[in-house]
């Protein structure tokens, strides 16, 4: 007897993810707005590849890595280990880490800091606790995130993350999700120790 899964299908993923596609864009400039546009961006949980198609028409050399992801980007699993033998100014992971199974977040957590290059920042978001959704199955507070990366050396900006939430309060986009759930990190240059 087959497994049924309470998960969409990758057609059902694609039609709920594509309406919100030119409010992911609008976003997208939030985020340079306020910190600039990188050289290189990498979106962990890409979905239709809206912010990343946005990022290339932008000269961004971006990358997306998802489920559903078509070519040029990276099609995989996000449970498991990711190394893109490459990291990114930017790494953007937006609502996408509520859909990990708790299991495997040490997982998930590793792959996006890995691909966080020093110097450069990481945008995240993850549905609360009692958030509603489409296939939500690991649902933790901020403090459980910044725990987690902090263990990853990425440090919280409280100062990013604040201006980041304001700017994204002001554009009326439908998923008002994103302010509340926003947390921006740096990696630090590692000193030489030389």
């Amino acid at each position: 007897m087959g497994q049924v899964s309470n998960q969409p299908t990758e057609d059902e993923w694609l039609d709920l993810l594509r309406p919100f596609d030119p409010w992911n864009r609008r976003a997208l400039l939030g985020i340079f707005a306020l910190f600039g546009i990188p050289p290189t961006l990498l979106d962990i949980g890409s979905g239709t590849g809206a912010m990343v198609e946005f990022a290339r028409v932008l000269g961004i050399e971006a990358v997306g890595v998802d489920q559903i992801a078509k070519p040029p980007d990276y099609r995989t699993d996000l449970a498991t280990p990711l190394d893109l033998a490459r990291q990114f100014a930017y790494v953007l992971c937006l609502e996408t880490a509520e859909h990990i199974p708790e299991m495997y977040a040490e997982t998930f957590v590793a792959n996006i800091a890995h691909h966080v290059i020093e110097g450069g920042l990481l945008i995240f978001s993850a549905a609360s606790p009692g958030q509603a959704g489409n296939g939500h199955v690991h649902l933790k507070g901020a403090d459980y995130w910044r725990t987690m990366f902090w263990g990853r050396k990425l440090l919280y900006r409280e100062d990013m993350t604040i201006k980041l939430k304001l700017a994204w309060q002001l554009i009326p986009m439908p998923m008002m999700w994103l302010a509340a759930n926003c947390q921006v990190f740096s990696k630090p240059i590692q000193e030489d120790p030389a």
